[in-house]
């Protein structure tokens, strides 16, 4: 079946179109804050690359967090408005899992690190063997100097909240092992696989039930409970 992926948890727009593992067509930018004003133009552009009509699409997973409260808003609000005008089935993605569906054959723990402002990160503990990464540990919000004391030697960070940190881990955890190379977000390969996975354990929700995961709350419900 063909299906849609959005991923706007972070300032990059991602929109793949695949068919099983096979990618049809994708828009992948850095756009800031701009998701809501490009992507209704950029479907457009890859429906059109692909030589495909909206109707063609059989279901549409979409990134739920955590990440950019105003990103993840704007996503899943396109996603519910396509699902609800066309019927496409819903399929929402921890953004964290999709991040530690890695390219590369790697085995050991993995935590992959999303800058969450306020000196802190989101961020969960990961341990990868034969290409299949568990979840060792509950998703975080936490600063990193607490969270990188308690991971152990070899354990590979990575992501725009180890970047973020690049220098207080070389010089205070020099054991661990610190990847530059992903520090977009979720990689292409990386959603199109969690989406598959959650696509073929049918673990759809009607598109009402679809909310972001921010694990902190945002800043306007922190204000309404004050």
């Amino acid at each position: 079946m063909t299906g849609l992926i959005i991923d706007t948890s972070g300032p990059w727009l991602n929109l793949i179109i695949c068919r099983e593992e096979k990618v049809l067509a994708l828009a992948s930018q850095e756009v800031g804050n701009r998701q809501a004003e490009i992507l209704p133009s950029e479907l457009s552009s890859i429906l059109a690359s692909a030589k495909l009509q909206l109707s063609d699409i059989k279901w549409l997973a979409v990134s739920v967090g955590p990440g950019s409260f105003t990103g993840l808003r704007v996503g899943i609000s396109f996603a519910q408005g396509l699902a609800m005008g066309s019927g496409i089935r819903l399929l929402p993605l921890n953004t964290l899992d999709a991040m530690v569906c890695l390219p590369e054959g790697f085995t050991g723990d993995l935590s992959p690190m999303l800058d969450a402002k306020k000196g802190q990160v989101y961020t969960a503990l990961y341990r990868s063997e034969n290409g299949t990464s568990q979840l060792m540990s509950s998703y975080q919000v936490v600063e990193p100097q607490d969270w990188l004391s308690r991971l152990a030697p070899r354990t590979k960070v990575f992501g725009s909240g180890a970047y973020a940190y690049r220098e207080m881990i070389s010089a205070s955890y020099p054991g661990l092992m610190m990847d530059e190379a992903y520090i977009k977000g979720p990689e292409i390969s990386g959603l199109v696989k969690l989406a598959l996975k959650e696509l073929n354990q049918n673990n759809f929700i009607p598109a009402g039930e679809l909310d972001a995961f921010y694990i902190r709350p945002s800043d306007a419900v922190v204000k309404r409970h004050a």
